[in-house]
């Protein structure tokens, strides 16, 4: 059985704040994800080498302390720089806060935590929606493959 945190004990609204309180922590992930990129991009003029050293930096500061956890976030950082890379700012913001998507309570409709498990999942991935929406800047979400021929 997995345990529920203690934030989902306390509400609806508690739940809701635990989903809108990582929002700031993610975007500053993403922030000093970036700000590394750059600078090693400016500093190392190879723009590989620059996301190999930001990977490993990464790596590094969150200090991982088994060999599950260390290809945990190989693959993390990795995914992570490749979005940031190829889809920009606000969709690494996104894909960090789909990290949140891992410590929210199992969704078991069976539980009396159901609700706020649904709340917990529901906030971050609306926000998800909205900044990849507003990151296209008016085109369609799913390009030429929602328009019809």
């Amino acid at each position: 059985m997995t345990p529920v945190g203690y934030e989902f004990c306390r509400g609806l609204f508690s739940s809701i704040g635990n989903g809108l309180y990582f929002l700031p922590v993610y975007w500053m992930m993403a922030l000093v994800t970036l700000a590394v990129l750059s600078f090693l991009t400016r500093f190392v003029r190879l723009r590989w080498l620059a996301i190999v050293i930001t990977g490993v930096l990464m790596i590094l500061i969150d200090a991982p302390n088994d060999a599950v956890g260390l290809w945990r976030l190989v693959l993390f950082y990795g995914v992570g720089l490749v979005v940031l890379t190829r889809i920009g700012f606000i969709g690494v913001i996104g894909f960090f806060l789909t990290d949140i998507l891992t410590e929210a309570p199992p969704l078991d409709f069976s539980k009396w935590y159901a609700g706020r498990a649904i709340a917990a999942l529901v906030v971050p991935l609306a926000l998800l929606a909205y900044g990849f929406y507003v990151s296209l800047g008016g085109q369609p979400m799913f390009g030429r493959a929602s328009k019809e021929d």
